[in-house]
């Protein structure tokens, strides 16, 4: 099991409650996002490698959770891009260890292995406010583009263009990176 390393979610802001359960629960953390900023994604990186045996015990009696696994203060660590909009594939990922095996030969579970054992680390780019209003932006034009391309097949309408659209994209754009 893991999870990602923002503090927020579809239903609004996590709580510490909810990201120090994640902690008691969770053999494996995201500490490096690709639209996420160098700040917060060392932040994040720093409080899971800071874990002590004593911060999980006082959390699990906080919570009355049981923690996972033998030493729950020991995470394995990953990165990914978070790239929903193919705009920066594979920019940010997660490195482990081959023990000499070709690349052409390793598979998934050699990836789940070294989540296992934590022999994974995340490497890569780091995002910010641009990345991440790029991303957004992409996929509102696709969205648009999707439903538009619908319609038109509904309506047998041919050649339609996506200008009103662009326009919505670029303004919003301007405004986030603003």
């Amino acid at each position: 099991m893991s999870t990602q390393n923002r503090p927020y979610g579809r239903e609004g802001a996590l709580s510490i409650n909810h990201i120090e359960k994640a902690i008691l629960l969770c053999h494996c953390l995201e500490v490096r996002n690709g639209t996420r900023t160098r700040h917060l994604n060392e932040t994040t990186s720093h409080l899971i490698k800071s874990l002590t045996p004593e911060t999980l015990e006082r959390l699990a009696n906080k919570h009355n959770i049981v923690p996972w696994g033998d030493t729950p203060w020991k995470k394995a660590i990953v990165g990914g891009s978070d790239d929903h909009s193919g705009l920066n594939p594979g920019e940010t990922f997660t490195c482990f260890p081959t023990y000499g095996k070709p690349l052409e030969s390793l598979s998934v579970n050699d990836l789940i292995h070294a989540i296992r054992q934590r022999e994974t680390s995340p490497d890569g780019a780091h995002g910010g406010p641009i990345t991440l209003a790029h991303a957004v932006v992409k996929l509102m034009y696709d969205h648009q583009f999707e439903t538009q391309r619908k319609t038109d097949v509904k309506n047998h309408s041919v050649g339609r263009t996506f200008e009103h659209t662009s326009a919505v994209c670029i303004r919003f754009c301007i405004y986030i990176i603003s």
